[in-house]
């Protein structure tokens, strides 16, 4: 049996690094505090957030879509399971409306690695660029190895189709 990464009361470090990281126009990445800010959301445009893990964010502003997801809380799970394709689908269909944060409770590790794998399956790119990416934008992302094994499984069984 694999353990569990994170669950809720786990201390959340703060780095002093807790900030919204553009990844790309569209995408960014923060921390569970941070992303919980309604002022932050307003200030940055943002239009939805994915929340990736038990920490929920729910914009008290209507017009901003939130996705909620368990990903990887569970240990980690085969290939491409439900929840990572319905997370990745999410950021694609938020970056349709506009400005897109993807969070975690710490925003290092589980965020970071599905945005990863989001730009290397719409960008065609190899999962080590498209995380030198990640990296350029937030760079103390640090992909925790379960989840990365997980990603990189995925990202080889890409299904077919996803995004169309």
């Amino acid at each position: 049996m694999i353990p569990n990464i994170w669950k809720p009361g786990d201390p959340v470090e703060k780095t002093g690094l807790s900030f919204v990281s553009w990844i790309t126009p569209e995408i960014a990445i923060s921390s569970y505090d941070v992303a919980s800010s309604d002022e932050v959301l307003k200030i940055e445009g943002i239009r939805t957030v994915v929340s990736i893990g038990r920490l929920q964010v729910v914009p008290s502003d209507p017009s901003v879509v939130h996705e909620g997801f368990p990903f990887i809380e569970d240990g980690v799970g085969n290939n491409c399971d439900q929840d990572l394709i319905w997370a990745l689908k999410a950021i694609h269909n938020g970056v349709s409306r506009g400005k897109t944060l993807v969070h975690c409770a710490a925003g290092i590790s589980r965020s970071p690695g599905l945005v990863t794998l989001y730009l290397a399956m719409t960008r065609g790119l190899l999962w080590d660029t498209a995380l030198t990416i990640v990296r350029k934008g937030r760079p103390h992302a640090y992909v925790h190895i379960l989840v990365e094994e997980q990603l990189k499984r995925c990202l080889k069984d890409f299904p077919e189709g996803l995004f169309s």
